[in-house]
């Protein structure tokens, strides 16, 4: 066999492994295509701007080491498992008397609600596990009230008052 028809065997043969086999940098025994032991680094990356491509583009790394997408909602739905946003507008149904020591305001639209959990009917929500929540409001008060009075929020459960 000449030397030439050796050494076209031998690139032909490299070719083939190269572009069918698993490569390890830091490791012997490749598990991926490309199997990484240690840290890496990427110098620049190119700013995403479409939107189809932005809403599925987290990466996650898995307790085996693989680097896998994740879809942002699922994401979302992890760290934050309720998540409502309600509001009522200014010409709302809303009487409040300062005179009664307590209103119910009645919220009239949602702007986030991600495990349908608020039912604006019945101005209910529901929670769908168990866990604690992180409640806040926010009172804004005209400066044409002149009485001297406490504002706040209170929490109730069934109709039984546990918070204020």
């Amino acid at each position: 066999m000449s030397k030439l028809h050796l050494t076209l065997n031998l690139l032909l043969l490299l070719f083939y492994t190269l572009s069918s086999a698993q490569v390890g940098i830091g490791t012997t025994s490749p598990e991926a295509m490309l199997d990484v032991n240690g840290t890496f680094k990427v110098r620049s990356t190119v700013n995403e701007n479409d939107i189809e491509v932005i809403q599925d583009s987290i990466l996650v790394i898995s307790k085996s080491g693989i680097v896998n997408t994740v879809l942002a909602n699922d994401i979302i739905d992890v760290a934050l498992p309720t998540i409502v946003k309600a509001s009522f507008s200014s010409g709302g149904p809303q009487t409040l008397s300062l005179t009664l020591g307590s209103s119910k305001i009645i919220f009239d639209s949602e702007e986030v609600d991600n495990n349908d959990e608020f039912d604006l009917t019945t101005n209910t929500f529901t929670a769908k596990q168990d866990g604690i929540y992180t409640i806040s409001g926010q009172i804004k008060i005209s400066t044409t009230i002149s009485v001297s009075t406490n504002f706040g929020l209170s929490i109730e459960k069934n109709g039984v008052l546990i918070a204020e």
